[in-house]
């Protein structure tokens, strides 16, 4: 019975890897019930905008003694106390099924509203010393946007002798807003020129 706990984790494990980009198992304890605590994670794609979703499951040593397992997750990995929701596998798909629960979004909406969303930011260099310059022209750059908007996407490519960001906005912006996004980029250092395109919703910001 020991034999095939171990060959089933171990086969839960190699699928997961395949899917997912981290994968994390550890076995624990709750007073006389064993236990193990797997975490996946992996960076998808939602409307445009890249998130890094979790997902957190816990299988009991004795559903792991058959082909058919009995597992649970969580639908708010951020949250020790949320609710969590019972599943049936087969030891043959059960990764599959894990895959299905992030890239189909089947946890509480409130956890993918606080998820960070990433941006590619494009460097031709390695000096790690501009990557970090890099970024913070970035973050300063998505500060002052979002002052004004809600933006489903966002691409980068920053170099040490210029580049652009692109934002795509939800909605096209007022004039108002426009000006006053226009005239906060162009005060800090970086930013050359701002244009906006109505047609796309997008903001253009050349450094």
């Amino acid at each position: 019975m020991i034999q095939d706990i171990k060959l089933n984790i171990n086969k839960i494990d190699g699928d997961l890897k395949t899917l997912f980009e981290n994968v994390f198992i550890s076995e624990k304890t709750d007073r006389n019930k064993y236990f193990f605590s797997i975490s996946a994670n992996k960076m998808f794609l939602f409307e445009g905008c890249k998130k890094r979703v979790e997902v957190k499951v816990n299988i009991d040593f004795e559903n792991l003694k058959t082909n058919i397992v009995k597992w649970n997750y969580s639908l708010n990995p951020l949250t020790e106390s949320a609710e969590t929701i019972e599943r049936v596998s087969y030891v043959n798909s059960i990764a599959n099924d894990i895959y299905d629960i992030a890239c189909n979004r089947k946890m509480v909406k409130e956890y993918f509203d606080s998820l960070e969303a990433h941006v590619d930011l494009i460097l031709e260099n390695e000096d790690i010393s501009f990557e970090k310059a890099g970024a913070d022209v970035l973050a300063t750059i998505m500060d002052v946007c979002k002052k004004y908007g809600t933006y489903e996407n966002a691409v980068a490519n920053i170099q040490p002798d210029g580049g652009y960001v692109i934002l795509t906005s939800a909605n096209v912006m007022p004039m108002s807003d426009k000006f006053r996004i226009e005239k906060e980029l162009l005060a800090t250092e970086k930013v050359a020129y701002v244009s906006f395109d109505d047609a796309k919703k997008e903001i253009k910001i050349t450094l």
